[in-house]
């Protein structure tokens, strides 16, 4: 019989088919399967802290330098850190594997 039709659904292959032993494909006993380890951003690391209900701490933009063109009430509010707003929270958390 020759190659099936284009519509049938088989396929043709002039080579016989080779089933190999399944034991070749199985883990050694006693050993496991390695995993590889997800790793820390660390420019986020440096840049974030990750309280303990998983919210994100940052540091408030804008207070770096040119300072002397800001509003006092400005400078003020800036101080410190700020809470992550809950929108960009997981992608920083997904860079921080063990936070």
């Amino acid at each position: 019989m020759g190659p099936p039709g284009r519509g049938s659904g088989e396929r043709y292959c002039c080579f016989p088919t080779i089933t190999l032993p399944s034991v070749i494909f199985t883990e050694p006993v006693g050993m496991a399967v390695k995993k590889y380890k997800q790793k820390t951003k660390k420019a986020v690391k440096k840049r974030f802290k990750v309280t303990a209900n998983r919210k994100v701490k940052h540091r408030t933009a804008g207070t770096s330098h040119l300072a002397t063109r800001k509003d006092q009430k400005t400078k003020r509010n800036r101080r410190g850190t700020d809470v992550l707003s809950e929108v960009e929270t997981p992608r920083i958390l997904a860079m921080l594997p063990n936070a």
